[in-house]
């Protein structure tokens, strides 16, 4: 059965995947930031590349894309979302987004009605609170959420240039079900022991039978409001049905190498590259050195320490809060060694965060050591360490974002040209370029 996937970012784990889903014909579509990237894309003849580990150059080709800048918000937080049948070609059906964490929200706000019961969503992002700002934020109402699944991957991906990418080091793909839904874990525990021999159980079904109004929900993407209230086991059944099909696609793709993992294993692994993270990412991007710069530095390994103190007393409290079992991967010198490993092992990679700040974009500091400090806040632990790096990140972005008025250059940054700016001698710092971010940027 070929599926209809979207890709929300086409960064280095997106395209790969795209990559890998369309060479397996599967119809895919791009949704890209504005018509510039598609004017691209249609430069490339609609494909991707890949270059494997072996140096062997794979080209996927046929890739449809949409425009994201065309896309109206509107009332995103509305629950009431389903008004009527609508056309399938406009409902998205499985949805994986690799997109960087910030510009998560906007753009599920664009696609909100797109989506409902039938929809697999798969959070492949770095950082940590994208899944609750989505649950507490959009997808309210429980009846009409969307299936999630959060992810987390050990793919070691470069990109070379727009749509263009290669596979440094072969990894993995690790699923969980954040959702208590028996049914969608069923799911996962059946792929976890049998693979790609995935089947859903129906005993709770009460001897009703669901599968004309599934077969209609699934031709038209149109749920009626009032069969739900009458049958609320409708949607658990639609939701494992949508599950199946998305896992079942993604599982016979052998170079994705997915595994399936109970939601508490996943968030052990997802926390513990947060906390590598909280250290890596500020650090490099502050000093815009490589992770070797972090290595043998005496200074740096008292900052260090710090900030896995900090994370230390906050995972200690929050792993008790998640029902996460007793581990030692959370104390400080535990910490310190996974840190003192990922330079190692990439000594001269310049992290993501880095990379944004080069681009002037916004960077994932609200989603890395910001997040500890939410949760400093929320058990009411001291977070000054996190805190300063969360600050030194962004007033390093708001330099280089304006390097004309605070008269900063770095290497990498390109400056005005008089042209650009001939007169900038006479001009006042421009006052819009000095106000704050606004509130959904920082």
């Amino acid at each position: 059965m070929r599926l209809h996937f979207h890709m929300l970012g086409v960064n280095t784990i997106g395209s790969f995947i795209a990559h890998h889903l369309r060479r397996v014909e599967h119809k895919v579509t791009l949704l890209l930031r504005d018509t510039a990237e598609q004017a691209i894309l249609k430069r490339r003849g609609y494909s991707i590349k890949l270059e494997d580990e072996e140096g062997v150059i794979n080209v996927a080709s046929m890739l449809n894309s949409e425009s994201m800048e065309n896309l109206e918000m509107g009332d995103a937080i509305n629950p009431k979302f389903l008004r009527g049948p609508q056309l399938i070609e406009n409902r998205i059906r499985s949805l994986i987004v690799t997109i960087t964490p910030y510009k998560v929200g906007r753009n599920i706000a664009r696609l909100f009605y797109r989506m409902g019961p039938e929809t697999t969503i798969v959070l492949l992002t770095n950082g940590m609170g994208v899944y609750e700002e989505l649950v507490k934020g959009f997808f309210v109402d429980e009846s009409t959420r969307p299936n999630l699944l959060l992810a987390r991957t050990t793919h070691e991906v470069f990109q070379r240039g727009s749509f263009d990418v290669k596979l440094v080091k072969q990894g993995e793909i690790y699923f969980a079900s954040p959702d208590n839904n028996p049914l969608t874990n069923q799911v996962l525990l059946e792929a976890k022991r049998k693979k790609l021999k995935i089947k859903v159980k129906k005993e709770n079904q009460d001897r009703i039978d669901y599968k004309p109004i599934l077969e209609e929900i699934l031709r038209t993407s149109y749920i009626d409001p009032s069969y739900i209230k009458a049958h609320p086991e409708i949607v658990n059944l639609i939701r494992a049905k949508s599950m199946e099909s998305t896992i079942r696609a993604l599982s016979v793709i052998p170079e994705l190498q997915i595994e399936y993992v109970s939601y508490q294993e996943l968030q052990e692994m997802l926390f513990e590259k947060q906390m590598v993270d909280c250290v890596v990412q500020p650090l490099t991007t502050i000093y815009a050195i490589t992770n070797n710069g972090l290595v043998n530095n005496p200074p740096a390994n008292r900052v260090i320490d710090a900030i896995c103190m900090e994370n230390s007393v906050i995972m200690d409290r929050h792993s008790v809060e998640l029902g996460l079992r007793p581990s030692s991967r959370w104390r400080k010198r535990r910490i310190m060694e996974q840190v003192e490993q990922r330079c190692q092992k990439v000594p001269l990679h310049w992290s993501t965060m880095l990379h944004n700040i080069r681009d002037r974009g916004i960077t994932d500091v609200e989603y890395v050591n910001g997040y500890m400090v939410r949760l400093g806040v929320k058990y009411g632990i001291p977070t000054p360490v996190n805190s300063l790096m969360v600050d030194m990140v962004k007033m390093k972005h708001r330099l280089l974002a304006a390097p004309n008025v605070y008269r900063i250059k770095e290497k990498g940054i390109r400056q005005r040209t008089p042209n650009e700016f001939s007169d900038h001698k006479k001009r006042t710092p421009d006052q819009a370029m000095l106000r704050d971010p606004p509130l959904d940027e920082y």
